[in-house]
């Protein structure tokens, strides 16, 4: 029958079956175990506390035998050692890549020690500087709108400055200029008259006898009503400039015999420049520097001077310049400049030595001053093994002595520059790429106030050999990029007021000139 007991520990009564009197139970709510005795209800019960206890999950009490020992955990089965590695040998070429390494972390290693030493030495030596960091970034130079000298004279032009490809001057009884404008399919040559500023007439190229794009080196005559081009093809045309009627054609030098396929073939010979002298007359340069006058419209040689010089020449402003009267032709010589007269062919001068060099290598760019008393040219010289040098050379015209010699490193080489006397001792070189030339004083120096060519972020260009003897040059207003044909005044005063400013930019605008 079932027998009450309780845990002597909690006092938790419990019932137990008989055959569970005087064994070993274990309590439910404090999982201590006793020894189960009735000897009734007097009967004393023994506590005997267990050191190996371990706590149960809670569950319902069931009364088992607590002297039965834990099976044994197990084992995991033991394995054999692995066996030992053979040690590997280092090669030669393992240890020259290992000593090669080593040499190279030394190197950086005392390369940087080395640097950081200099550092610190730097720095107990000198005191540190304070550097100031803006907090606006400093945008390009632009005007700031102050005309610093006023315009001379303007005439619009009626189109884009971008359409503007050349400017040809009559002579000063004419007073007329000749603007080529448009591209290769609406190509315009018209005339202006300077001292009125009026359109005389305006003639469509592409609709006349002038082929699209034949056009290599063009001459308005004196009195500008005819001017005188020639083609690649060594072809030279006399065509009018008031209804673009054409009034001559010739090939002033035969195509010369070259090898080809089959035999000897003709090649064309090309031409350097083409000048009317007089409304009769047409001088030809070919590129050895053969000189050639000839009758118009007849076209008839009048006479004939051979190349004085060993090197040829094929660009029209890079070795030959002639002077604003028309009557004295400058051609380089390899040394120097030959000055021949137009009228006869015959020699005037020789330019002297070039002091300070002995060689002059190449010519960029030849102009006569307006008044023909000198002549100035960018060439690049040596002396000796020295490096050569870029410069600007001038020498006096009726003697041929050399004057000065001024760096110019900063302008740009093209076949197309340019030179343009302001005044009678300044000068300004462009072409049709750069925009940007400094103000240069002849015959020594210095360079001064950098000229940018046309309104900001506006392309200009230099217009020289006026028959006026003015600086004249193409170029927009500030509030519009339509071409005006543009004179100013000289700018001896301007140059005089503003000496204490040599790195200040000027631009040249059609509103005048413009800081």
């Amino acid at each position: 029958m079932p027998v009450q007991v309780e845990c002597p520990g909690c006092l938790t009564p419990h019932t137990l079956a008989d055959e569970q009197v005087g064994t070993r139970v274990r309590c439910t709510s404090c999982l201590q175990t006793f020894l189960a005795e009735s000897t009734g209800k007097d009967a004393a019960l023994k506590i005997e506390p267990m050191a190996d206890a371990v706590p149960v999950s809670e569950e319902p009490f069931v009364a088992m035998p607590v002297d039965v020992p834990p099976p044994p955990l197990p084992r995991r089965p033991e394995r054999d050692p692995p066996p030992p590695r053979a040690k590997k040998k280092m090669g030669a070429e393992r240890v020259a890549l290992l000593v090669t390494a080593v040499f190279t972390v030394f190197l950086i290693c005392g390369a940087a020690g080395a640097v950081a030493f200099r550092v610190w030495q730097e720095s107990r030596r000198t005191p540190p500087i304070q550097r100031y960091v803006p907090s606006v970034v400093i945008k390009e130079e632009r005007p700031i709108d102050v005309v610093v000298q006023p315009i001379f004279k303007r005439i619009p032009l009626d189109c884009p400055v971008a359409d503007v490809e050349d400017v040809f001057f009559s002579d000063e009884a004419a007073h007329v200029a000749a603007v080529l404008k448009g591209g290769d399919f609406n190509s315009l040559l018209d005339r202006y008259d300077l001292v009125t500023g009026q359109r005389l007439s305006s003639v469509a190229l592409n609709a006349g006898p002038v082929r699209v794009g034949t056009i290599q080196h063009l001459s308005l005559s004196l009195d500008g009503t005819r001017f005188a081009y020639n083609d690649p093809d060594g072809n030279v045309f006399i065509v009018s400039a008031e209804n673009s009627i054409e009034t001559a054609r010739f090939r002033p030098y035969p195509p010369r015999r070259g090898p080809g396929r089959g035999g000897p073939m003709l090649s064309p010979q090309r031409i350097a420049r083409i000048d009317l002298i007089t409304e009769a007359r047409l001088l030809t340069v070919n590129p050895t520097g053969d000189i050639d006058l000839w009758d118009v419209p007849q076209m008839k040689p009048v006479f004939h001077v051979p190349a004085r010089r060993e090197r040829a020449f094929s660009d029209v402003g890079s070795g030959s310049a002639l002077s604003h009267d028309r009557k004295t032709l400058a051609i380089f010589n390899g040394d120097g400049f030959d000055l021949s007269s137009t009228g006869d062919g015959l020699l005037i001068q020789k330019t002297g030595q070039v002091a300070k060099f002995n060689t002059i290598h190449t010519v960029h760019g030849t102009a006569f001053s307006p008044d023909g008393k000198r002549l100035a040219a960018i060439v690049t010289a040596s002396k000796g093994n020295l490096a050569a040098e870029q410069m600007l050379i001038s020498w006096e015209v009726a003697t041929g002595q050399f004057q000065g010699a001024i760096s110019v490193p900063h302008v740009q080489l093209a076949l197309e520059s340019r030179l343009a006397w302001w005044g009678m001792e300044y000068l300004l070189t462009g072409d049709k790429v750069s925009v940007t030339t400094p103000v240069i004083t002849l015959p020594n120096g210095p360079r001064s106030h950098n000229i940018q060519l046309g309104y900001w972020k506006q392309r200009g260009f230099l217009a020289p050999n006026s028959p006026d003897g003015r600086f004249w040059y193409v170029a927009g207003s500030k509030n519009d990029a339509t071409a005006f044909l543009t004179t100013v005044d000289p700018p001896d005063d301007l140059m005089r007021g503003a000496a204490n400013r040599p790195d200040q930019t000027w631009w040249l605008t059609a509103d005048g000139v413009v800081k």
